[in-house]
């Protein structure tokens, strides 16, 4: 005699195309944050700038490019441990196999050069700008610019308080001389 029944307890599965939207209220959130725009942009509070029309597409561009300069150059996520088994081959005088991590080496170089760069353009823009773009695309740091009555969905000076107003100014000043840096570059 079987204890249980044959069927599945539980929420019956729908139909899935591999890619999971989330809960319908997440959904609704991400719709919100972007005021009808692509809910994609909801990911990062770089992408609801760009959604509500605070910033343009270039200076988006320009925010994504210095956080990933910045993950590569100073944050990097994962660990390399070829310095150590390096100083062991040398010390042991037996190959340890990591003879090729040159190329890694050249290329954490480059980034980091890159990034330097483009953290001295940032900073053309002045300590306060630079301070709130690196809040707002290292870290993540959503900017206090939404009215209190709703969803702020273009720059309207009338509907902004002068604060909110004057963050938005910088964190546009700082992306234009990151964007201007990055012109430069690829001119150069």
């Amino acid at each position: 005699m079987k204890a249980f029944a044959a069927t599945r307890r539980g929420r019956p599965k729908t139909q899935q195309n591999g890619h999971d939207l989330g809960t319908p209220e997440l959904q609704a959130l991400r719709h919100r944050l972007v005021a009808g725009a692509d809910p994609v942009l909801a990911e990062n509070p770089l992408g609801i700038l760009l959604a509500r029309g605070l910033i343009s597409a270039e200076q988006h561009g320009a925010g994504c490019r210095y956080e990933r300069l910045y993950r590569q150059a100073v944050a990097r996520r994962e660990i390399s441990f070829g310095q150590i088994y390096r100083r062991l081959g040398e010390a042991t005088g037996r190959s340890t196999g990591g003879e090729c991590h040159g190329a890694d080496d050249a290329r954490m170089a480059e980034a980091r050069r890159q990034y330097l760069a483009a953290k001295a353009n940032l900073l053309q823009a002045g300590p306060a700008a630079a301070r709130a773009v690196e809040a707002l695309v290292v870290f993540g740091e959503w900017p206090d610019v939404s009215p209190g009555s709703g969803v702020q969905t273009r720059f309207d000076n009338d509907n902004l308080s002068r604060a909110a107003i004057r963050k938005i100014m910088q964190i546009r000043s700082g992306l234009d001389a990151l964007l201007k840096g990055l012109e430069e570059n690829r001119h150069t």
